[in-house]
C-alpha cells in the first residue's frame, strides 16, 4: 500500500509541475483540498495527512483532507 501511495503521489507531482499556472497556496491561503476515498486505508489516510502537514510546513496554509462521502465544493 504504501508503494501505491507513493507512485500515485508521485504522478500527482508530476501533473502538478507540467501544468504551468497551477498554484496551490498563495499568500499563505488555498483553495484546494485532499480529498480521499471514504475507504481509504490507514497508510493512504496517513499519506493524505502527511502530504496536508507538508505543504502547511512549507507555506503556511492547512490543505483541509476530506472524504468523498459528500460532494467538494471547489478545487480538489
Amino acid at each position: 500500500m504504501r508503494v501505491r501511495t507513493i507512485c500515485l503521489f508521485l504522478l500527482w507531482v508530476s501533473w502538478a509541475a507540467a501544468s504551468a499556472g497551477l498554484t496551490l497556496v498563495e499568500k499563505g491561503r488555498s483553495p484546494y483540498s485532499i480529498v480521499i476515498a471514504r475507504d481509504a486505508s490507514p497508510a493512504e489516510q496517513r499519506g493524505a495527512q502527511e502530504f496536508a502537514r507538508f505543504i502547511e510546513q512549507m507555506s503556511g496554509a492547512r490543505l483541509p483532507v476530506l472524504t468523498d462521502e459528500k460532494p467538494v465544493r471547489g478545487p480538489l
